[in-house]
Order: structure tokens, then C-alpha cells, then sequence
């Protein structure tokens, strides 16, 4: 499963489809192929009629749990991004919350917010591809550092009180958004719902074996097995929110560093006066 995961996180879509479906292709006329060796008899019309609606109900069943599993997979992806968003904002509030501070030390409070937001895009975001992923552990330290880095500030006026209430307000908020977005990362397809799909694919591959062994059926049944192989790529390539090139950009996040950043500058500016 870490070959087919890394396989997928490094792969384009459009190779991703044409490897899927290529497989999917290929098998179905081996599979076919094997049948008609096995069984060489010539089927009746009644029999061949069974066969062709008996593979019609497994493949109707098997596009029936593939369209709700994409379905559903979309949805998570759009989650996914929804959790981003919400924590790209909370960094951004924390960010002016000590900004509006209005002292010295909230500086190292403010870098500690900077080192946090760096490593939830260089450490924790390449984790989140991974098929179960809890986050990183230097992501964990930078978060209890900002925590610390807060409860630090010690208000000496009302305006200062009143910041600080909402800092530990916002760092909860923080935390817990970026607790959502670890948890949108492991939203997958159920396993199950993929054995059902590929096991009810591969049993209707067999049912081909009632057609003659023909070169044009080898082509039709494999260009129809490589459309099903397509849309199951879809849904390999949509099943990961932070996976591949679907994946749920850090872009978010990346710009409130560089405002960060930029504040920082400030913050400097205004110790040096």
C-alpha cells in the first residue's frame, strides 16, 4: 500500500488514468482470453443473454458504489480545504492579536507563531500524503512553544488584558483547527467500499467468456474495462485530500509567513526606537 500511495502522491493524473486503465484493460482480456480456453463451448442464446445481465447488474452495482464513493471523496476534498482555510485565519489572528499586543515581549511570541506556521508547511504538510498521518512532531513542539510564548505575556494595561483573552481564545481555536485539518487528512474511501468496487469489476471481467474469441472483442471488452479502470483512477487520485496533484495546496498558510514575516520587520523597527 506505501508503493501505491507513493505511486499516486508523485504520479500526474493523466499517467495515474492511463496506468489504471491500462490495467484494468489488460486484465480484462487476459481474464477473457482464459475463459474461452477453459471453456471452449459454444453458449446458447438464452445462456449468453444471462450472462450479459447478470454482468450488467455487477458492473451497475459496482458504478453505483464507485459514483457515491467519488462523490463522497469530493466532498472530503472540499473539507479539506475548508479546514486549511480556517487555520491559514486563525494564524492570521493570532498573528495581529500580537501586533495589537503593543509590546516588547510579544516578539518572541510572534516568532514562535512564525516557526509554528513554517513548520506546518515544511513538516507536517509532506506527513499528511501518508495513508494514517498524526501530524509531526516538531509541528507539536513549535505549537506548545507559541502556547508557552503566550502565556508568558504578562498585561500591565486593560488593553493588554483584554488581548490576552482573546490570544488564548485564538490559540485554542488554532489548535483545534489544526487538529481538523489532521483529521480531514485520513477522511479516506473505507476499505471496504474499494474491495466491494474491484472484486465486483474483476467477477464481471469473467462473465465475458460467453463472446467469441475474436480479435474486435478483445478490443471492445478492453476499451470498456479501461473506461471502468478510469474512473476508479478518479477515485484513487480524489481519495487523499493532500495527495497528488488534487492535493490541498499549503499556499494558504505560506502566505500568512510571509505577512508574519513582514511584521516581524516591524516588530524590530519599533524595539529599536
Amino acid at each position: 500500500m506505501n508503493y501505491l500511495n507513493l505511486f499516486l502522491n508523485s504520479t500526474p493524473n493523466s499517467i495515474i488514468a492511463f496506468t489504471f486503465g491500462g490495467i484494468a484493460a489488460l486484465l480484462s482480456i487476459c481474464i477473457f482470453i482464459l475463459g474461452r480456453k477453459l471453456v471452449s463451448v459454444t453458449f446458447e442464446k438464452e445462456s449468453s443473454d444471462l450472462a450479459i445481465k447478470v454482468q450488467t447488474s455487477l458492473l451497475g452495482f459496482a458504478v453505483l458504489i464507485l459514483a457515491f464513493s467519488i462523490g463522497d471523496a469530493r466532498s472530503n476534498l472540499t473539507k479539506a480545504n475548508d479546514a486549511v482555510d480556517l487555520e491559514a485565519s486563525q494564524i492570521r489572528h493570532v498573528g495581529q492579536l500580537l501586533f495589537s499586543y503593543g509590546n516588547e515581549e510579544t516578539i518572541a511570541a510572534h516568532n514562535a507563531l512564525i516557526n509554528f506556521a513554517s513548520s506546518v508547511v515544511n513538516d507536517e504538510w509532506p506527513l499528511l500524503s501518508e495513508i494514517t498521518s498524526t501530524g509531526s512532531p516538531k509541528t507539536d513542539a513549535a505549537l506548545r512553544n507559541l502556547f508557552q510564548e503566550v502565556s508568558n505575556l504578562k498585561p500591565t494595561a486593560k488593553h493588554q488584558e483584554s488581548v490576552k483573552l482573546s490570544l488564548d481564545t485564538n490559540l485554542e481555536a488554532l489548535h483545534k483547527s489544526r487538529d481538523s485539518v489532521i483529521d480531514k487528512a485520513n477522511n479516506q474511501v473505507p476499505a471496504l467500499f474499494w474491495v466491494m468496487i474491484i472484486s465486483l469489476v474483476v467477477v464481471s471481467m469473467a462473465f465475458n467468456f460467453h463472446y467469441k474469441l475474436t480479435k474486435i472483442n478483445c478490443l471492445l471488452i478492453g476499451s470498456h474495462m479501461a473506461t471502468v479502470g478510469i474512473a476508479i483512477a478518479l477515485l484513487a487520485m480524489l481519495d487523499a485530500p493532500f495527495r497528488g496533484q488534487t492535493a490541498v495546496s499549503s499556499d494558504r498558510i505560506a502566505n500568512q509567513i510571509s505577512k508574519l514575516n513582514a511584521s516581524a520587520i516591524e516588530y524590530e523597527l519599533k524595539a529599536k526606537e
